[in-house]
């Protein structure tokens, strides 16, 4: 099936070069959560995933005519 595909020196280097960027904004990312300071890390820890609000009913956001 690859048989026909014919791929150039320039489309395996931008295959690369988008990995090789790829990998070092998640090495970085990574760098950065392992220095983070420990307080900031406990105050990161405690933030909700929602935030505290009213549920709100999927009947309430409609609008009744009469």
């Amino acid at each position: 099936m690859f048989s026909r595909l014919i791929l150039h020196h320039r489309d395996a280097a931008i295959g690369i070069i988008a990995f090789a960027v790829a990998l070092s904004i998640f090495l970085m990312m990574v760098w950065r959560a392992l220095r983070m300071p420990h307080a900031q890390r406990e105050a990161l820890a405690r933030l909700p995933f929602q935030p505290d609000l009213p549920s709100r009913r999927h009947d309430d956001a409609k609008t009744t005519s009469t």
